[in-house]
This record gives C-alpha cells, structure tokens and sequence, in this order.
C-alpha cells in the first residue's frame, strides 16, 4: 500500500515523537511513514528479505534519498487529459 495512505493515519491518530507500532511490517511501509512524519515505529516480521529491506527503505527515508509520492500530491485523473476527450475510431 502506498506510503502515503499510513502517512495520513499516523498524522490523524498520534502526535510527533510518538510510537507507531506496526506488528506485521513486510517492507515497513508504516515505518517509513512514520519516519516521514516525525514518528518512532516499532516494527515486527518474520521474513528475513522484508526485514532487510524495511530497514534499508527506512534508512532511506531518514536521508532523504528514497523517492515517495507526497500525501498532499493531487492523485492524476486521466479523464481531465486533452487525449481522453479525442474521439475513438
């Protein structure tokens, strides 16, 4: 799931500098999320390659280098591009 529909929980339900714990990670999704919004996560899974790769998108998303679609961004609407008004033949 994207990383910014947990953004807009854990900005709704805690307060910066909170927990947020996350008892089935896979890629820590919710970790970066929190990570994101000022948030300390606590995070549980059982899958060596997620954990791995939880951590690194976490240490990503404390530096600034892993790229997320910010929660406020506009979602694109095909149906508002010029190309779906054209007639089909």
């Amino acid at each position: 799931f994207p990383v910014s529909l947990a953004q807009r929980l854990i900005l709704a339900l805690t307060k910066r500098g909170e927990l947020v714990f996350d008892p089935f990670a896979g890629v820590c999704t919710t970790g970066v999320a929190a990570a994101l919004e000022g948030r300390h996560s606590l995070s549980a899974e059982i899958w060596e390659e997620y954990d791995e790769t939880g951590r690194e998108r976490i240490e990503g998303a404390l530096d600034g280098t892993l790229p997320v679609r910010p929660y406020d961004k506009p979602v694109y609407d095909h149906r508002q591009s010029p190309l779906s008004k054209r007639a089909i033949s």
